[in-house]
């Protein structure tokens, strides 16, 4: 579910606030949610439609961003692609209980380390099953999870922006991070549940107009 708000009309909204993704920053939906009311209860229907497609996106988007993760992000991204503690740990060559003080901000991770867990967050959350794909990568298994178009997707935005990343460990306090997302117009979709010209099923990304 996310935050419920009531609203004078049933339909798109403009702007929705979710606030049950778990996240330690603020996400917003823009154009992409739907509300309408039971009339038997009077009660407001929130949908959301591909909840885990939104979640991976804003995993997406966080790990991009170059400010340095702080504790409850580093859990964040963690359980959003359901991966072990243990195996992270494992990943990064560093011990479970440093990773663990890590997430609750006892212990700073490295840049090093935060750099290569940024990596595999990014392409982890084009995979079905993560923590299955962190643990072929430590074994050394071909990766069979992704299609030619996401791998070369995933490859290219690698390639073109992670290996060049500055955290940026110094920040204001005070400016909170925000992001926003819409969904991808698919414009011969006449079975949505939206209607005509409605958000297709996996095209959640960050809306480039926002402040």
């Amino acid at each position: 579910m996310a935050r419920r708000e009531k609203h004078l009309n049933t339909g798109i909204v403009e702007r929705y606030d979710i606030d049950t993704l778990g996240a330690p920053f603020k996400v917003s939906l823009i154009n992409s949610v739907e509300v309408k009311f039971d009339p038997a209860t009077g009660e407001e229907i929130v949908e959301i439609p591909d909840l885990c497609g939104l979640i991976n996106a804003v995993v997406r988007t966080r790990v991009m961003h170059p400010r340095k993760l702080n504790g409850a992000e580093l859990k964040f991204v963690r359980k959003s692609l359901d991966l072990k503690s243990k195996d992270i740990a494992r990943f990064l060559d560093v011990s479970l209980e440093h990773w663990s003080r890590c997430e609750s901000n006892a212990k700073v991770l490295s840049g090093a380390s935060e750099k290569l867990f940024r990596l595999f967050a990014f392409m982890a959350s084009y995979f079905r099953k993560p923590n299955d794909t962190l643990i072929a990568v430590m074994n050394q298994q071909a990766s069979k999870g992704m299609d030619k178009e996401e791998r070369t997707k995933m490859e290219n935005e690698f390639a073109n922006f992670f290996i060049r990343m500055k955290i940026e460990s110094v920040f204001s306090a005070d400016d909170d991070l925000e992001f926003s997302f819409v969904r991808q117009v698919r414009s011969n979709d006449n079975k949505s549940p939206l209607g005509k010209g409605s958000p297709n099923s996996d095209g959640w990304s960050p809306n480039q107009k926002a402040a």
